[in-house]
């Protein structure tokens, strides 16, 4: 079990790192243009009773977000194949998917904390040149959404902890047998 996971940990990290560089790359191209080149080329300059500063924040944020969800996929495959190489690395034995699958579920939600914090300061310094108060919004939910991921990730982490504890409370048992964890004693 554990090469097999070792082949296809390595197999999505081969094929989803390069294109995740590509989307991260043009991204943050997109970004840049936006906010360096054409906001500052767009003050006050309007079309009508609508500001071109916030048409071109808006166009940006809108290439961005695609560029964000054509990505998710590679970000999940990346995060599997950490997750599966973390598991060979930490796990205990042969590993059992139940064990492979609460490493991947915790890396994956630790690294779409960090690409959604990413994500939020690029979008969010383009939102606040169309609304200060939505971005206020957009901030307090990625705020919200991170404890929750966070805790999460850390609770399927704390089932491998668990298992490793009764593994080390077994050994010690073993070595010296005079104590039973599960021996109550009245003294």
């Amino acid at each position: 079990m554990s090469e097999k996971i070792k082949l296809k940990s390595k197999k999505e990290f081969r094929d989803s790192f390069p294109k995740l560089v590509v989307y991260i790359g043009i991204a943050i191209l997109i970004y840049l243009f936006s906010y360096y080149v054409f906001i500052p080329l767009s003050d006050e300059r309007f079309i009508g009773n609508i500001s071109v500063t916030q048409l071109v924040s808006i166009i940006g944020i809108i290439a961005i977000l695609v560029l964000v969800i054509k990505s998710l996929n590679e970000i999940k495959d990346i995060s599997n194949a950490i997750g599966g190489f973390i598991s060979i690395t930490f796990g205990k034995g042969e590993l059992d998917e139940g064990e492979v699958e609460h490493y991947q579920m915790a890396v994956r939600r630790i690294i779409y904390v960090f690409a959604v914090v990413i994500g939020f300061m690029f979008i969010g310094s383009l939102l606040s040149k169309f609304s200060e108060s939505a971005t206020g919004i957009l901030l307090i939910c990625v705020f919200l959404w991170s404890i929750y991921m966070l805790y999460s990730a850390g609770m399927a982490i704390s089932k491998e902890t668990e298992a490793s504890a009764n593994v080390l409370v077994n050994q010690v048992e073993k070595r010296f047998p005079g104590m039973n964890s599960d021996d109550k004693k009245d003294e």
